[in-house]
């Protein structure tokens, strides 16, 4: 997961959706996985600050 913006991650190319990542996060989570490491990639078209700041708040908002 690079970016929380499903039209952002299209731009770069890629193939999942935010949807998609929780999705597998939570089956991980399922199947035992304890430590699940989140990235998230800076300086993206169309990126700045809040957006980068909405995307931390999105993401410590996952329930383990």
């Amino acid at each position: 997961m690079q970016e929380t913006h499903d039209n952002l991650l299209a731009t770069i190319g890629r193939i999942h959706s935010y949807k998609d990542f929780e999705n597998t996060y939570y089956m991980a989570r399922k199947i035992g996985f304890e430590n699940i490491n989140v990235d998230i990639m800076i300086g993206l078209p169309r990126s700045n600050f809040n957006r980068c700041r909405r995307n931390h708040t999105k993401n410590c908002q996952i329930k383990s």
